[in-house]
């Protein structure tokens, strides 16, 4: 580590070291993010804000922390969706090369653009708290998978 770096996580350690939840939550986005990249190295100040954003957590009403819990269940959602879909792309581009075929690849696609218009809808649902639409997209979701089977070639 370079120097004048050195002297820069010494003084984010003094700092993280004197925190309190109200310092914390004040601090900037950038802010933030020095002291989240410091505790990445640092055992003693990562385990100081992991306390610091339970803190954080457990000051929200639980009606706030329920809507994050679900925003975070729909950001994991969205990104396993993209690493799934750009998967099962691979797959179908294999089995085209493979069946000298374009069939796969388009078949695919159609899939994943209806996934993804289904997931928009998803969204959409749960902004209006309709449970029941919720309910039936899941389903839809659950009937679409993006596996490569034998009926794809």
């Amino acid at each position: 580590m370079p120097t004048e770096n050195k002297g820069v996580d010494t003084l984010i350690h003094e700092v993280v070291g004197l925190l309190d939840l109200k310092t914390f939550t004040s601090l900037s986005a950038s802010s933030q993010h020095l002291v989240a990249r410091h505790a990445s190295s640092c055992p003693t100040c990562e385990a100081r804000d992991h306390e610091l954003l339970d803190e954080q957590l457990q000051s929200l009403t639980p009606e706030k922390r329920s809507r994050l819990a679900a925003v975070a269940a729909f950001v994991a959602q969205s990104i396993r969706e993209k690493v799934e879909g750009e998967h099962y792309m691979r797959q179908a581009t294999a089995t085209a090369i493979e069946h000298g075929s374009v069939q796969p690849i388009l078949a695919a696609r159609g899939r994943i653009q209806e996934r993804k218009r289904l997931l928009e809808l998803e969204v959409a649902a749960f902004r209006e708290g309709d449970v029941g639409e919720l309910k039936q997209i899941m389903q839809q979701l659950r009937d679409l998978p993006l596996e490569f089977t034998k009926s794809d070639t």
